[in-house]
């Protein structure tokens, strides 16, 4: 358990209380804390109190939980005076326990002193390897930036980035939390499909345990949902990707498959963004639409049932494909 200090008497604490027993009794009567010490980080601005906080607070922040949790005023209001390190607070509102009104004041003293992550994080510190191969290099780049914002919006200080490097097979992301960089690794081959590997070495050892880094390598598939592709001599839009598995559409039999990724090698890819485009339909004739080709704004006949005005289309080969309504 990590060690801090009472943050009025300065004995040490064990647990992540910021307030030992005797002053938490003593604070009852409000007149008796006069003086409080906290810690700040001068990188990240986040506060020790019993534990370091998560994200940077505001002044004003740490002056109202000092008081609620000390003091369990409720119905608060204070005042705010002076400048860091340096700061007196005055305050007036209602005891929790027996509704009285009450009012008291007291000094807020700021020292600097870099937390735990931070501390790492100047150290280079880092557990794992999240390796991201394959793929394009726009997926690749995708799936790297999915990653890090996963990493920038979980709560925990103690989960960060080191670095990031592009090399010439993909990208390397350095996490300093072994745990994290797995889950991430999964949310990525959920996300864009592909193979998962773990290896792990050891690095050292620390109060007689062994420590070791993991490498996780993602490889990501050339294809995307969305994409058109070409296999077995069929014409297939990619539906889904989950993992090892491939949702796909014949754009001919208007059927679904599922392929193993594994299955899927020697084919022909057509990007979405390149080829399918959006046409409007002229009229109808039964099963037949009559649409205004936007390649060269011709009328062109497809098979299409449905009453929309307007259809996805894709042109591979020099041929039409009606794709599936999504919605």
């Amino acid at each position: 358990m990590p060690v801090t200090k009472c943050i009025i008497c300065g004995k040490e604490l064990s647990g992540s209380s910021f307030i030992c027993e005797e002053c938490s009794r003593k604070s009852e009567n409000k007149d008796y804390v006069k003086r409080v010490k906290v810690k700040k980080c001068p990188h990240c601005g986040s506060f020790e109190l019993g534990k370091w906080t998560n994200k940077s607070m505001t002044i004003d922040d740490l002056a109202n939980t000092i008081i609620s949790k000390m003091f369990d005023v409720g119905d608060l209001k204070y005042e705010l005076k002076g400048n860091e390190p340096n700061y007196r607070v005055k305050f007036s509102g209602k005891d929790n326990t027996d509704g009285k009104d009450v009012k008291g004041d007291f000094s807020i003293i700021i020292s600097s002193s870099t937390c735990p992550a931070c501390t790492k994080k100047l150290g280079n510190y880092y557990e794992a390897v999240l390796q991201i191969r394959g793929g394009t290099e726009e997926t690749a780049k995708a799936a790297t930036d999915f990653s890090v914002k996963s990493v920038e919006e979980q709560g925990s200080s103690d989960i960060f980035i080191t670095k990031v490097l592009k090399i010439k097979e993909g990208y390397d992301l350095y996490l300093s939390n072994k745990q994290y960089a797995r889950a991430t690794g999964k949310q990525l081959t959920d996300k864009f499909g592909g193979s998962y590997k773990e290896t792990s070495h050891l690095v050292g050892r620390k109060n007689g345990t062994d420590l070791y880094r993991i490498t996780i390598s993602i490889r990501i598939p050339g294809f995307q949902p969305g994409d058109i592709i070409k296999l077995n001599g069929r014409i297939y839009e990619i539906e889904g990707i989950r993992r090892n598995k491939v949702m796909l559409f014949d754009l001919v039999m208007k059927t679904q498959e599922i392929f193993k990724l594994s299955e899927i090698e020697d084919y022909m890819l057509w990007k979405r963004e390149r080829t399918v485009k959006e046409a409007d339909v002229i009229y109808r004739e039964g099963n037949t639409a009559y649409i205004l080709d936007p390649s060269d704004f011709k009328e062109k006949a497809v098979i299409d049932s449905r009453k929309a005005k307007t259809i996805k289309i894709a042109r591979v080969d020099d041929e039409i494909y009606v794709l599936p309504d999504k919605s």
